[in-house]
């Protein structure tokens, strides 16, 4: 009886695959993708060898805890134990008068950031849009059946449940929780080793995990681009106007690969994918949020999770508006290009904690987090160093005025809170 299930599951998957090889490719204007992860396909539950709780397949065959030198990795293994497979479960209304409920689904990718594989436990960063639908009827419409998948175990059988954490619509950035997973326990997954996104150069060999069309997980490899752009694309919800800071690769990149890791030669993470360009003339135009920018968020929303579902975080400005006095490029002592900008204050706003202590066309040449200091030589430095801020931390400014060099000091508090939707 078992192998006659078995046969005919062997002969169904294959009339899957013969079926997925006709398609459409359908042509027009350049437009940016940046929705969820594969297409979103009807829910449908499995039955049979490759059902879910119903598989005959061995959970375990190797303990993941034996020891095992993970410095021997190659770097494109080390990207790949990183990364998972997501399946989002949603419902909404459908038909005449939106009465009849439909179950569907979409696929995306997402990068553990945190683990201990000893309890099963971690955090995975993925894309905002790859758990959340405008039509699902789902509490902030967050998908509340959220499944991930290791790599080489993309079966149902080792579905790995996550919880959503939090996330931005307006960031991209969400994060998922996995606890007392047996499969974690058991596996080779590695939490991905983050690189310095400010460090990465153009030309610089990069390669994308993903789950592409929801097909499993795959690599594709490419270079930096443009180490640092501004992307303007609109949001999930399919009314705001979303302006991202991102790296353009030419990493070739599918619906699927958003919230996979874009990682560098080493291995590590240097960005989040969470767009590509498209259009009959477009080749290779993809993009990934750094990872300096995704962590930093990641961290503000685990530790701000409470066990509910929300939407959007709080972050601590300095209450000013900032613009670029000056910029040029400058050869690092690799021999690559490095573009540097003077960061000039342009406005403060009235009451903030800089009224009164900074000036007008004040240059910005340092900042410090309790005691940490950070080199400004773009805007976005800045950014990311009050991304670090808590309640309570001090803020140091160095300031070129004129001849001057001018130190100011805040203290973080409640009225420099701003939410982030």
């Amino acid at each position: 009886m078992k192998i006659t299930k078995r046969i005919l599951s062997l002969i169904l998957a294959l009339s899957v695959i013969l079926g997925t090889l006709a398609f459409t490719v359908s042509c027009g204007d350049v437009q940016i993708v940046i929705g969820g992860g594969s297409s979103v396909q009807p829910d449908s539950s499995t039955s049979g060898d490759s059902g879910k709780g119903d598989s005959d397949l061995p959970i375990f065959i190797e303990n993941g805890n034996q020891e095992t030198d993970y410095s021997e990795l190659k770097p494109v293994s080390r990207g790949i134990l990183s990364t998972v497979r997501i399946v989002a479960h949603f419902e909404r209304y459908i038909g005449y008068g939106q009465t009849s409920l439909s179950k569907f689904k979409k696929e995306s990718s997402g990068v553990i950031y945190q683990l201990n594989r000893e309890t099963g436990d971690a955090y995975i960063i993925t894309n905002f849009h790859a758990v959340y639908h405008k039509d699902a009827i789902s509490t902030n419409r967050i998908s509340p059946n959220i499944d991930v998948y290791l790599y080489g175990q993309e079966d149902e059988a080792y579905a790995i449940s996550a919880t959503y954490v939090g996330g931005s619509l307006t960031s991209e950035i969400a994060v998922l929780k996995v606890c007392a997973s047996e499969v974690l326990k058991h596996s080779h997954a590695l939490a991905a080793g983050v690189a310095d996104s400010n460090a990465i150069s153009i030309m610089d060999e990069v390669f994308a995990v993903g789950n592409p069309e929801g097909l499993g997980l795959s690599v594709t490899g490419g270079n930096i681009s443009v180490e640092h752009d501004e992307l303007s694309v609109l949001a999930a919800d399919g009314k705001t106007t979303l302006k991202l800071r991102v790296i353009r690769t030419t990493a070739p990149i599918n619906e699927g690969n958003s919230g996979g890791g874009l990682y560098n030669a080493e291995g590590e993470l240097c960005g989040i994918v969470v767009a590509k360009k498209t259009g009959d003339d477009i080749d290779n135009i993809a993009y990934a949020i750094p990872s300096n920018l995704a962590t930093l968020i990641a961290d503000i929303l685990i530790e701000n999770y409470t066990g509910s579902v929300t939407v959007g975080f709080n972050k601590y400005q300095l209450g000013v508006t900032m613009e670029s006095a000056a910029m040029t490029v400058k050869v690092n002592e690799y021999g690559e290009l490095v573009c540097e900008e003077l960061v000039s204050i342009s406005e403060i706003k009235e009451g903030s904690v800089l009224s009164g202590k900074a000036e007008l066309g004040d240059i910005i040449t340092s900042i410090s987090i309790n005691g940490t200091s950070y080199s400004v030589t773009r805007i976005h430095n800045v950014v990311e160093a009050m991304l670090k801020a808590r309640l309570g931390s001090t803020v140091s400014l160095t300031l070129l005025r004129g001849d001057k060099t001018v130190t100011v000091n805040v203290t973080v508090s409640e009225s420099m809170s701003t939410l982030v939707v």
